[in-house]
């Protein structure tokens, strides 16, 4: 059954929606599964990644039982009025196109639109606990930057400061590293290098931010190898530019530090 009398009902890019199939049948229930898929390039079939975006756990449902999740219009899925086809079908195994002995198809016309991407907020996260000299790669700070909505963001300027730092004398150099939506320090994304960073420190570098998501940022230090045991090293982040605008994150010089020390080691007396 194709619904093409109805209006297509509108969908935001990136935005989650409720996704309900109320089920009842005509001869009882002996268990079944529902799907729904949306053609998102809009190439006539549901056969693309991502574009079966429901199905339930087979079971035997009861009339009017409601199967559903969640469901969030991806930022390049295409503009316009796209078909959205749901699947029920008795012994389960429902697909987009296909035969069965028992079930229904029914296709909807919805109309999905853009969403302007926009910046959603920062903010700035100690990293603490301690440090020795000639480390090299020790988080300082972690920015997380939040972008909502679809499009091309980039950020630039990334503007830190040595503020709570003892002596600058033991950083040896600072480093802005990028973990995409990971909250786990890396090393793999190397944006750029500063060498004995002193207040200010400026990495006017322009990255591409994701959309839609938390785009995680990193300031690291070397340390010195003469740095000085018990001194502090820390940070503030005073702001990023990020479409076309100076952003001040939330929390830009949060407490704590990071303390030089030596490890210990283990001596055997005999």
């Amino acid at each position: 059954i194709y619904y093409t009398t109805l209006s297509p009902v509108t969908f935001i890019k990136g935005i989650p929606y409720n996704l309900g199939v109320t089920i009842n049948t005509c001869g009882g229930f002996y268990g079944e599964d529902v799907a729904v898929f949306i053609d998102y390039n809009q190439d006539g079939d549901f056969l693309d990644a991502g574009e079966n975006v429901y199905t339930s756990p087979f079971a035997t449902g009861t009339a009017g039982a409601v199967r559903g999740g969640s469901v969030t219009i991806p930022c390049n899925a295409s503009l316009g009025e796209t078909r959205m086809r749901v699947v029920y079908t008795e012994g389960g195994g429902s697909t987009s196109c296909g035969t069965y002995s028992w079930g229904e198809t029914e296709d909807y016309l919805i109309n999905i639109v853009d969403n302007p991407l926009a910046y959603a907020g920062s903010t700035a996260i100690q990293q603490t606990g301690v440090v020795s000299p000639g480390a090299v790669n020790r988080a300082i700070l972690r920015v997380p930057v939040a972008m909502a909505g679809c499009g091309v963001a980039t950020a630039s300027n990334f503007i830190f400061n040595t503020s709570g730092s003892t002596n600058v004398g033991d950083i040896a150099n600072a480093k802005l590293y990028r973990t995409d939506n990971s909250k786990t320090f890396s090393t793999t994304k190397l944006l750029a290098t500063i060498a004995n960073p002193s207040g200010s420190i400026v990495f006017a570098i322009t990255d591409t931010l994701l959309n839609n998501d938390t785009t995680n940022y990193w300031l690291a230090y070397d340390i010195n190898a003469g740095a000085t045991i018990t001194n502090a090293v820390d940070a503030r982040i005073d702001s990023i530019e990020i479409l076309g605008a100076y952003r001040l994150p939330i929390n830009s010089n949060p407490s704590g530090n990071v303390i030089i020390n030596s490890p210990m080691t283990y001596r055997d007396w005999e």
